[in-house]
């Protein structure tokens, strides 16, 4: 990365960090993009440089937990631990501070197609290792993780009482989706589901 890209990168992460600590302390109404200008030491102009609005800003945030916890594992140690920790770490950061995710979560707008390089990281060292199916891009496979992940950590934060721990709802939401993506074996042959349906 060069210089100009890494002073981007470190813009863009100053903005987040004030602007979701001004959304902790005053709230996301009362917090004006001109109070995270001030914080962030930029310009009003600078700002939307970077983000279009305040929603935007903690649509990077979420992202930013998911990929940050993807950024912290070893792709090398086998798939399912190495996303069991992915949803400790994920689990631990939100249960947190669940009222303030909870909130931030409901606003964030994390689209489809979200898989990071982390995340493709991962699921590629799975193909390569022979764990994950290979008909698939590594990209399409870590979007469709991605989306798991992302989708029971909203369905988790909406619910007044949850049943379970989010790490336990997370580990059952991937399990589910590598099971779906491991690679096909000998007992399971393609179109045998179809055999006797009308």
């Amino acid at each position: 990365m060069g210089l100009r890209e890494a002073k981007k990168q470190k813009v863009r992460r100053s903005i987040i960090e004030n602007a979701v600590a001004l959304f902790r302390e005053r709230g996301f109404e009362s917090a004006k993009v001109r109070d995270i200008a001030e914080s962030a030491e930029i310009s009003e102009a600078t700002f939307f440089n970077y983000f279009p609005t305040k929603d935007a800003v903690l649509s990077a945030w979420a992202h930013g937990l998911v990929a940050g916890a993807f950024g912290r594992v070893d792709a090398g140690r086998g798939i399912r631990p190495v996303l069991r920790r992915v949803c400790d770490d994920l689990a631990d950061r939100v249960e947190a501070d669940r009222a303030f995710a909870r909130r931030a979560w409901r606003r964030a707008r994390l689209a489809a197609g979200g898989a990071t390089p982390d995340v493709t990281r991962v699921v590629e060292a799975a193909q390569e290792a022979g764990l994950l199916r290979r008909d698939l891009s590594a990209r399409q496979l870590g979007d469709i993780l991605y989306a798991a992940i992302c989708g029971t950590i909203v369905s988790w934060l909406e619910r007044e009482a949850p049943a379970g721990s989010l790490a336990a709802e997370l580990r059952r939401g991937v399990d589910l989706v590598l099971d779906g993506a491991r690679r096909r074996n000998e007992r399971v042959r393609p179109g045998a589901a179809a055999v006797g349906a009308p």
